[in-house]
């Protein structure tokens, strides 16, 4: 997981999955952006996770026991040098509005970076 802070990522009208305006599609700001490995050519689009901070892991970074569910609204795209997004990863980039719900700012990019 990591934490995309450009809104217009996640706003962004059209995008890969072509939602014209998040706010209008109803998912608001808990969305997310995937990785090829979970967009699968669109067939993720609008496809909901629930996400949770694992305090077992880091805890001082955690809201305890909170929880968000996130819309897959848009492709997180490779750059072909083994980053994050890059096959065969299992990864998403959630907005920093939907993370904050469950982990303390500052903590962007502390998540499980391969979703085991």
């Amino acid at each position: 997981m990591h934490v995309y802070n450009n809104l217009y990522y996640f706003i962004v009208q059209g995008g890969a999955c072509g939602y014209d305006n998040t706010f209008h599609a109803g998912f608001g700001l808990n969305a997310a952006a995937l990785s090829g490995a979970l967009f699968k050519g669109r067939e993720a689009c609008g496809a909901c996770s629930q996400m949770a901070c694992n305090a077992r892991s880091d805890p001082r970074w955690c809201v305890p026991h909170a929880k968000v569910t996130v819309t897959a609204i848009n492709f997180c795209p490779p750059n072909n040098n083994g980053g994050w997004c890059d096959h065969p990863h299992r990864h998403l980039d959630m907005s920093l509005p939907a993370f904050s719900r469950i982990a303390l700012v500052g903590s962007e990019g502390v998540g499980d970076h391969e979703g085991k």
